[in-house]
């Protein structure tokens, strides 16, 4: 005979509040903002992992890091400020192609940004952190 072990009507309860509350959050233009931006993160990791180029290796080891932790900041001051963030589609990975495909990759993703608008100057501040890490990869992306 096996034992069936039953669950407290107390945790049944509590986990379909659980999925009702999970079904009813909508995501909104700062939860896909934090979506691109660990996309990005990810993606740059990609190229960082697939270039041949040192100097390319190098400059995008030190973008996604950078990366991360900006993003991370803009989540957590949004998230302190009462808000939940709620996971975001997003974009498909590609694979390298080359230094050209990175730098396109960049500056649309800095258009994308700047697209964006917060109600908080403290969101924003992070937002321009990451504009000049984009704009900074983009230099070291020259150099040869």
């Amino acid at each position: 005979m096996a034992l069936v072990f039953k669950k407290p009507k107390e945790v049944e309860e509590l986990e379909k509040k659980e999925e009702s509350t999970e079904e009813s959050k909508e995501v909104n233009h700062y939860d896909e903002l934090i979506g691109l931006l660990f996309h990005a993160r990810t993606q740059l990791h990609y190229f960082h992992l697939q270039t041949k180029v040192e100097a390319e290796h190098t400059t995008l080891g030190g973008f996604y890091g950078s990366l991360l932790e900006l993003t991370d900041e803009f989540a957590e001051l949004y998230m302190g400020m009462g808000n939940e963030v709620v996971s975001a589609p997003c974009k498909d990975f590609v694979d390298y192609k080359g230094i050209d495909q990175v730098r396109d990759y960049l500056k649309e993703l800095l258009e994308e940004i700047k697209e964006c608008t917060c109600d908080s100057p403290e969101l924003e501040l992070v937002l321009l952190e990451v504009n000049q890490l984009i704009y900074k990869t983009l230099f070291l992306l020259q150099l040869k």
